[in-house]
């Protein structure tokens, strides 16, 4: 009698599965152009009905690349996630992509207005915005060459110890 295969090993933490998942391959793999034809792809067919996190991992695979007219491609998926109501000013996460896309596309203005609405939105929660998403406003300024812009963010938060001298 033959023995039954032995059961398959457990997943790697790089078998990932789901639309965000796959998504964030390609961002790993420098794939924006793929997944920029699958975001066309699926809106065009009207299937581009997504949630948060997707609309996210869209983002970051389309938006982080560093060629100018790539990352401006962001611009539209993050209309429609604008128009979708499935911005959150308060996730992190989608702070961060929002961020690198925009100042990958040259945008800093967006960054700037993205920062701004987050600090504001935080303020209202009484949460206190991440030193994470102050880091990746910090290179935006860095790419724009906003040096004002970033020692500010930085002094905002990341305040220095004061000593008793002071």
């Amino acid at each position: 009698r033959a023995r039954p295969p032995p059961p398959p090993p457990p997943a790697s933490p790089a078998a990932r599965t789901g639309l965000a998942d796959c998504l964030e391959r390609l961002a790993e793999n420098k794939q924006s152009d793929l997944a920029w034809r699958l975001y066309t792809r699926l809106d065009a067919a009207g299937s581009a009905s997504l949630a948060k996190p997707e609309y996210t991992a869209f983002l970051h695979a389309v938006g982080s690349i560093g060629v100018a007219p790539l990352a401006a491609r962001a611009g539209r998926i993050e209309a429609d996630m604008r128009a979708a109501g499935e911005d959150d000013p308060l996730c992190e996460w989608q702070l961060c992509v929002l961020l690198q896309a925009a100042a990958n596309a040259g945008r800093f203005d967006d960054a700037r207005a993205a920062y701004e609405s987050a600090c504001a939105a935080a303020a209202s929660a009484g949460t206190p915005l991440s030193q994470k998403v102050a880091r990746f406003y910090v290179a935006a300024c860095a790419r724009a060459s906003e040096p004002e812009r970033a020692l500010q963010a930085l002094q905002q938060r990341f305040p220095r110890p004061t000593s008793p001298e002071d």
